[in-house]
């Protein structure tokens, strides 16, 4: 597996997953940003080119570092990327991200002190969030897959 090529699906599929939760934003989902909130675990803010870039660099590395969990999980599945065991492997993603975002909740500043609002498990605290979170893991996987497949050729 070339790794270069892992990390560059990676962060293409960081890129997708916040591009979605912009797209759905403008269809008037409730603003539910990755980038936002972890901008704001850095920043204390969730307004400013400041703390949204700070947000997406967090986003980005997280997104870079999943791509070697995916990696791993083609070779587990015993396949090539692709877009299809790209959106497979989302929903293992999509069940461990809604898991882990109440722990994040109980240490973030932000959320303590309401400026964001608590995700909650599997961001199920408001529905446009969960939907939000969804397709953001699904896009992500599908992203990752296609774009591996692509650069692998």
């Amino acid at each position: 597996m070339d790794w270069a090529n892992v990390i560059w699906a990676g962060i293409t599929g960081g890129i997708a997953m916040e591009l979605s939760a912009i797209l759905l934003h403008l269809f008037r989902f409730k603003r539910a940003s990755m980038v936002s909130y972890e901008g704001c675990m850095i920043t204390g803010r969730t307004s400013g080119v400041g703390s949204y870039l700070a947000g997406l660099a967090m986003h980005l590395i997280l997104s870079l570092l999943i791509a070697f969990a995916y990696a791993w999980g083609f070779q587990v599945i015993g396949t090539k990327a692709s877009w299809f065991y790209g959106l497979i492997l989302a929903i293992p993603h999509w069940a461990i991200g809604g898991l882990v975002v109440p722990l994040v909740d109980k240490v973030s500043g932000c959320v303590k002190s309401g400026t964001v609002e608590p995700l909650t498990i599997f961001a199920s605290g408001n529905l446009t969030f969960f939907i939000t979170f969804l397709i953001g893991h699904l896009v992500y996987g599908v992203t990752f897959g296609w774009m591996l497949s692509r650069v692998s050729q």
